[in-house]
């Protein structure tokens, strides 16, 4: 959520009129708890100041409690809840019969409920006033790339950039190219994340997978868009997303998709247009997925060239234009 906030700062909102306040720190609870009350103390001045609306980034857990408190605060001194969903767990989340009162709460404080895609929306029309809810998709820098050039004569690199934990799907993808490799060993998958790295590192030597599997610390900037443009195709087969940010950057440079077939995924997309879509957990799919890349490239260059145009319909300008019309409903 951090990126996609950092995105939007630097590209959505406009550079005069917010202010970015915190509620939360990554170096530890006590200065998140500083971030939290200095975020609660600065908040009547911001009112006082002429702000009107409260735009809070909202996911499960400590965030949603969080943001909760802040929304009931702002309340107080007249600012408007906007809230912009972002978790991709809240099924589970919201199946606690406490936090579904919560989110009640949440609901008659809002103004606008704003979701990343339809499946959201769908999914929150159960608990939210459907004239609330906005979709506003993440968004992404659409530069003129042309479709890759996918060369027979070089292996076929996979790219997967995330959160190494079981949800995102990391250990499926181990188990995917295990068994691959028994049957076409022309690719190489490259793993850029912060998280199980002693395990999965430990796991690629059992397997006696360290040709075809190679495991980095998370890159940003310039690196990044490096492995960006020198990528065939990016994965992601994980179990819950809200709309995942390196889908669209790779899908931007090019890149065709195969992914699970989950809210925040699936509307953006297409089985057999722009990538595959496999259900969670089936590693035999994304097996055989990835080995039709390998095996034509023809398939591959088709869905390279879906895979741009797709994401020009979630560039920033779009993207600013929708958030300009939200508040002016407001």
């Amino acid at each position: 959520m951090a990126e996609v906030i950092r995105n939007q700062r630097d590209h959505i909102f406009p550079k005069d009129g917010f202010h970015y306040l915190k509620s939360n720190s990554r170096h530890g609870t006590l200065i998140g708890l500083t971030s939290l009350l200095l975020l609660l103390i600065k908040l009547p001045a911001e009112r006082f100041k002429g702000r009107k609306f409260l735009h809070l980034h909202v996911s499960t857990g400590k965030s949603f409690y969080r943001k909760l408190l802040v929304a009931l605060y702002g309340r107080l001194f007249g600012l408007s809840v906007i809230v912009h969903w972002h978790g991709g767990r809240a099924e589970s989340f919201f199946n606690l019969g406490i936090n579904r009162l919560f989110l009640g709460l949440f609901n008659k404080m809002s103004k606008r409920w704003i979701v990343l895609t339809k499946s959201w929306k769908d999914y929150f029309i159960s608990f939210i006033s459907e004239n609330k809810i906005t979709i506003l998709p993440n968004s992404v820098t659409v530069k003129e790339n042309q479709p890759k050039e996918h060369q027979e004569n070089k292996p076929l690199e996979f790219l997967f950039m995330g959160v190494l934990k079981p949800k995102k799907g990391i250990y499926d993808l181990i188990e995917g190219v295990n068994r691959l490799q028994k049957e076409n060993d022309y690719f190489i998958v490259r793993i850029f994340g912060k998280g199980d790295v002693g395990k999965i590192s430990e796991l690629i030597t059992t397997l006696r997978l360290e040709n075809k599997v190679k495991i980095e610390d998370w890159i940003e900037g310039d690196a990044k868009e490096i492995q960006l443009c020198n990528s065939d195709v990016i994965l992601l087969p994980s179990y819950a997303e809200g709309m995942p940010m390196c889908l669209l950057e790779g899908m931007a440079f090019g890149m065709p998709v195969i992914a699970s077939n989950i809210k925040g995924i699936k509307d953006f997309v297409v089985h057999g247009r722009n990538g595959f879509l496999h259900e969670s957990g089936d590693v035999d799919s994304l097996k055989n997925f990835m080995r039709s890349y390998i095996e034509n490239r023809n398939q591959l260059t088709e869905h390279s060239v879906n895979a741009v145009g797709v994401v020009k319909e979630f560039s920033h300008e779009k993207a600013k234009q929708m958030m300009i019309t939200l508040y002016n409903e407001i």
